[in-house]
């Protein structure tokens, strides 16, 4: 490491010192400089999409300069071919490191070469893979289902033939309906895909408009464009019903549709609240201060509840993360979840565990403790949103069925998970339709 980033640590000094004494060694062939080490300081080693792109270049073109002419490697977040050009030709590194980007995409420097940039199917930083390692589970990769596979890098989904050709219809324009949509288009179906909203991407294009968030985006647009370029037919806005989608005639319908936050069980029905989904695009359409605390039930523990703390903190005086659980973030990995805790105190973020809200009334929120039944209030509340878990929906389908469609479900939609399982089946319905 040319920086650990905690007190005690190696330093750049230091780190210079230490190339010094190796040098003189004459045995190196080349340099690979990280940073941030296994503990409070870990999210610099791999840093997700919280960090702008290329965060360390400026202290690895220091260590270079050490490095008396042997050649060093510069890493950390470089994700495209212009950021790994831009760091050789000003200076910060001989050669570039890429472990996340290459896991994203085996073909990244073949595509690259032969001028298929649009094929590349992005590294958005979110530290997924890493997660699994981390758990003891096989390394995957949340946009790149093929990661792993014989011949990974030459992948093509298998195409079909004329007399196999199918009318598809995906209902469903978040990650998982996009996947199989350009997936079963590339194998030369003909593809029809439906959305209620006038945009794609779903609820990760909405939690790519939360802080730290937008690389998500670039998955979406990844999709987007592959299917575009393999003809998918999009059907936007408007009411999805079952005679729009009969009058394409489809062979087989792939459902998408996502689920919902379900009401906290534990709260009184005429209580004062919405999900966090609604809570958060309320707040970025109307983009202004609010009065009282803003208190948030979390048993998601994702990062888009995370973030959309984060984005609270802008528009209320005092932000309160309530959790039955012992603590939050269960479910984002080791590496990432440091920089989570990190930014929720420095923006002053409170928690409290163990507890659920049981009514809220004249702006007093009370809480029951989970472990010794103790009931607390807090005044002032403002607002108050849940991330629960969420509830399939499912009417569409089950209408589609009666009506003796043939149907497949993907996503949150079969059983409500993560963008990994959304975009894998998807991906995984696509090759086999």
């Amino acid at each position: 490491p040319c920086d650990e980033g905690v007190v005690g640590g190696i330093d750049p000094v230091e780190a210079e010192k230490i190339v010094k004494c190796l040098i003189s060694l004459d045995r190196i062939d080349y340099f690979a400089f990280s940073q941030g080490n296994f503990t409070a300081s870990l999210e610099n080693h791999l840093p997700d999409m919280h960090f702008p792109p290329t965060p360390f270049l400026d202290i690895h073109r220091r260590m270079r300069n050490a490095c008396a002419g042997i050649p060093a490697m510069t890493m950390g977040r470089i994700t495209s071919a212009d950021e790994a050009e831009q760091a050789l030709v000003n200076g910060n590194g001989d050669l570039i490191g890429l472990s996340r980007t290459l896991l994203s995409d085996s073909a990244w420097g073949n595509k690259i070469r032969e001028g298929r940039i649009k094929e590349i199917r992005p590294c958005i930083s979110c530290n997924y893979c890493w997660g699994e390692v981390h758990s003891g589970r096989a390394i995957s990769c949340i946009h790149n289902p093929e990661l792993g596979s014989l011949n990974e890098h030459q992948w093509e989904p298998t195409q079909v033939s004329i007399l196999e050709r199918k009318r598809v219809v995906v209902v469903g324009g978040g990650v998982a309906g996009l996947e199989a949509a350009w997936i079963a288009g590339k194998r030369g179906h003909d593809v029809t895909l439906f959305s209620a909203s006038s945009v794609l991407g779903g609820k990760a294009l909405l939690e790519s408009r939360l802080p730290g968030r937008d690389s998500l985006a670039q998955a979406i647009e990844y999709q987007k464009s592959q299917a575009v370029t393999f003809g998918v037919k999009f059907q936007l806005e408007g009411k999805v019903c079952l005679k729009r989608l009969a009058e394409c005639d489809p062979e087989n319908i792939i459902f998408a549709t996502g689920a919902r936050p379900i009401w906290p069980e534990m709260l009184a029905e005429d209580t004062s609240a919405c999900d966090i989904r609604e809570f958060t695009t309320t707040l970025l359409q109307e983009n202004k201060k609010q009065n009282g605390i803003a208190v948030i039930f979390d048993q998601d523990h994702t990062s888009f509840v995370y973030a959309a703390a984060e984005l609270t903190t802008r528009y209320f005086d005092r932000v309160i993360i309530v959790t039955s659980k012992t603590t939050i973030a269960s479910k984002i990995n080791y590496i990432s979840v440091i920089g989570v805790l990190r930014r929720l105190s420095r923006q002053g973020v409170e928690i409290i565990n163990s507890s659920v809200p049981i009514s809220l009334q004249n702006e007093s929120l009370r809480l029951r403790n989970v472990l010794n039944g103790n009931e607390t209030e807090i005044q002032g509340v403002g607002s108050l949103s849940y991330a629960t878990p969420r509830k399939v929906d499912d009417e569409l389908l089950l209408c589609a069925r009666e009506e003796g469609f043939n149907t497949t479900v993907v996503g949150d939609s079969k059983a409500p998970r993560g963008l990994a399982a959304a975009i894998h089946e998807g991906h995984k319905v696509g090759e086999t339709i």
